[in-house]
């Protein structure tokens, strides 16, 4: 669930993914898991839609619902 509010937020703050990806660079060093690899399936997810999706990721459907509880347009 928590992958959910982070691309809600995404779209939210309208934050571009090369600034995601330069803070997944910067924290990694420290991070316990490989942020670069959460970031980079983020993205992937939105970007396509959904149709790149892993397990942790809702479907694409139940995400613009949640969205659009959130008043968020994607």
């Amino acid at each position: 669930m928590s992958q959910t509010y982070c691309l809600l937020l995404m779209e939210k703050q309208a934050v571009k993914p090369s600034a995601l990806q330069d803070r997944a660079a910067h924290y990694q060093p420290e991070a316990a898991l490989d942020l670069r690899a959460v970031i980079d399936e983020l993205l992937e997810y939105r970007e396509t839609e959904g149709e790149a999706t892993a397990d942790r990721l809702p479907e694409w459907e139940a995400f613009k619902q949640t969205a659009t509880e959130y008043d968020i347009t994607l």
